[in-house]
């Protein structure tokens, strides 16, 4: 289902959708997006955005063996969610998380 949240009603456990009207749920996660902003001088070069996904995934698969140590940008719930997988899956490198 691809739709945007226009409302939602916790009481009931209902999310109300642009076009496709309401849909229920038991647990909800809310990911509002974000987009990186490659203007700033080097993202470009040495940054791997989180998302979208799935270029995140492709890019992630070379750069978790090759990198030395990684820094997390944003110190949401994301951000941490973020830096603590990539310390799991690098325990010898080091994370600095910073926002």
């Amino acid at each position: 289902l691809l739709d945007r949240a226009v409302g939602l009603d916790a009481a009931k456990r209902i999310v109300h959708l642009e076009r496709s009207g309401e849909i229920p749920y038991d647990l909800l996660s809310l990911n509002t997006g974000s987009v990186t902003d490659t203007r700033v001088p080097g993202s470009a070069e040495f940054a791997l955005p989180a998302k979208p996904f799935e270029p995140f995934l492709r890019r992630w698969e070379s750069a978790r063996e090759t990198a030395k140590r990684f820094a997390v940008a944003g110190s949401g719930a994301a951000g941490v969610e973020l830096a603590m997988a990539i310390r799991f899956r690098r325990p010898d490198a080091p994370v600095v998380l910073f926002s």
